[in-house]
């Protein structure tokens, strides 16, 4: 899921240079993984209880079905390396073979991946429910830590900072009580990425899986 990298901000701040960070993170900044706290948070741990129990036939054929696919993807990607090494290999002949190999990858992933579809559908069902109250939650961190910046830990943005900024748990610990549980159960008509019904979207972000 590319959901949780958010830089969310309460007040707009503009820091240049470590002196900056510095000198504002004792009371101004917290660093926060939201994929990590939901990830974390009551409701998601027991929403993948529920996921592998109700949908335990259908991860039991994906396993199944991966293992078959991969064994058979690693003797077409075998031969296709052996006959790569034949001198004055004929090139055409190569370019087919790797071009069939490829689209057996493709058919591959997108047969795990219709497979997979009701449980990942489940899964990004309680992920959109827990998601919709990151705003109240992290308002909530944020009074508590008297803060006015939260950044994400996205390597390009954040380079190294204090233990103290890290507010990760606080902000798992504000969703347990924002959002206890959650159901595994959507509308037949939803899909990922649309908001849940009856609940406010959270603001858009990119991050991890999901």
């Amino acid at each position: 899921m590319t959901k949780f990298a958010l830089l969310f901000a309460a007040s707009a701040a503009s820091i240049t240079g470590a002196t900056a960070v510095s000198a504002q993170s004792a009371s101004g900044i917290v660093i926060i993984d939201q994929a990590t706290a939901v990830n974390n948070s009551t409701a998601m741990a027991t929403a993948i209880g529920q996921i592998k129990t109700t949908y335990a036939a259908n991860i039991a054929q994906v396993d199944a079905r991966a293992k078959v696919l991969d064994t058979e993807l690693r003797t077409k990607a075998t031969a296709f390396d052996a006959a790569r090494r034949v001198p004055n290999a004929n090139k055409a002949t190569l370019q087919s073979q790797y071009a069939a190999l490829q689209t057996a990858q493709q058919q591959a992933q997108s047969e795990l991946a219709n497979l997979s579809a009701p449980y990942e559908k489940a899964k990004e069902y309680a992920v959109e429910q827990i998601a919709a109250h990151l705003p109240t939650a992290l308002k909530a961190v944020m009074a508590k830590r008297s803060a006015s910046l939260v950044l994400a830990p996205v390597q390009q943005v954040v380079i190294s900072y204090s233990p103290s900024m890290e507010a990760t748990a606080d902000l798992t610990a504000e969703l347990n009580v924002e959002v206890p549980t959650v159901s595994i159960a959507a509308p037949a008509n939803w899909q990922p990425g649309q908001p849940v019904p009856g609940q406010t979207p959270a603001p858009a972000a990119s991050g991890a899986g999901r």
